[in-house]
């Protein structure tokens, strides 16, 4: 049977193991889709897009034993950029999520998906606990974060004119990154919930020096989070 295979063509394989319809155009994705992998080596965008994936992004098992990798975002233009990196001809799919207009980008390359599965996505990672490969991450463990929260963090201006800054996730990896993060941060469990949320809340005194830990080099970034941050900024402190 595998010398079949190794001597035949994608038509005859297809034909060979007897596939429907459906599954003959997700093995023929699979086959055609070759794109850019950024996670060969750890650098800014690589470091980002690991974090943002871990927030919005899933990895599912389909037939035949293959991955597909799904990132989410009502952005558009941040979709588009991440997309991008990847493939600039790759077509984005729009949706309705929470009654919200949203753009799914759907990746298939093998390569890709074993590489962020090393890394520590784990296929269905809101069900499992996910360890991150922190020691790839290196120095760009601030470009991991700006992922992290540009997918599922938040930050808000409170009343007493301090900036909350927020990221929620499941346990088990929230609770590694607590651990990189000082004493400063909280972590905490809502009942009921299997997630963990980071919690920060800054003084006048280090918020620009958190501002400038995120985005100091950084290559990519969602705009409207950085918005808030830079109006905070420059109103308090009157420059960036």
């Amino acid at each position: 049977k595998m010398c079949f295979i190794k001597n035949s063509s994608f038509r005859h394989i297809i034909n060979y193991l007897n596939l429907n319809d459906k599954c003959k155009k997700e093995f023929r994705s699979v086959q055609k889709q070759h794109i850019f992998n950024p996670f060969k080596t750890s650098n800014p965008t690589s470091a980002y897009l690991l974090g943002y994936i871990l927030g919005d992004g899933n990895i599912n098992i389909r037939r035949n034993n293959y991955y597909t990798l799904n990132i989410t975002s009502k952005d558009y233009e941040h979709i588009n950029q991440i997309k991008n990196i990847f493939d600039d001809t790759i077509k984005l799919s729009e949706h309705t999520k929470n009654n919200h207009k949203a753009w799914s980008l759907s990746i298939v390359d093998q390569d890709v998906c074993n590489d962020l599965i090393k890394l520590g996505i784990k296929p269905q990672k809101s069900y499992v606990d996910s360890t991150i490969n922190f020691e790839w991450l290196g120095n760009n463990l601030s470009h991991f974060i700006r992922g992290l929260f540009d997918s599922d963090g938040c930050i808000r201006i409170k009343n007493s004119n301090s900036l909350e800054f927020t990221i929620a996730g499941h346990y088990s990896y929230i609770n590694e990154i607590h651990n990189y993060m000082n004493n400063q941060w909280s972590c905490y469990k809502p009942k009921n919930e299997n997630i963990n949320i980071l919690n920060k809340i800054w003084s006048n005194t280090d918020k620009r020096d958190f501002y400038k830990y995120l985005y100091t080099n950084a290559t990519i970034w969602l705009q409207r989070k950085r918005d808030i941050f830079d109006e905070y900024i420059i109103n308090n402190f009157h420059q960036l």
